[in-house]
């Protein structure tokens, strides 16, 4: 939601799946788990104490005004928000490639 920090990385569009599942290889190595995934993102969480998650979102995009058609060597980004207390999700995805 609006507030929420986005830490950002930039690659060239051919590699931010490549980015993308290795961020959450290393998010699953230290404890989250792997709930969703669409076209663009793969979200992830961990339980805290309070019977709650923390929910990480990793996702790729690249600027569609800037470049409406992407290419492989188009400036991509791969985004990853963190956000706390929300209610615990059914993973319906398998663990993400990479997380060993």
């Amino acid at each position: 939601g609006p507030g929420v920090p986005v830490r950002c990385v930039t690659t060239p569009m051919q590699y931010v799946p490549q980015v993308a599942y290795t961020f959450a290889g290393e998010a699953q190595r230290n404890g989250w788990t792997p709930v969703t995934q669409t076209s663009s993102s793969i979200w992830m969480q961990k339980a805290n104490n309070g019977g709650t998650c923390e929910r990480m979102i990793i996702f790729g995009f690249w600027d569609n005004v800037a470049t409406p058609q992407s290419r492989p060597d188009t400036p991509g980004y791969v985004g990853v928000v963190n956000q706390t207390a929300h209610p615990c999700l059914t993973p319906t995805v398998t663990p993400t490639p990479n997380a060993q």
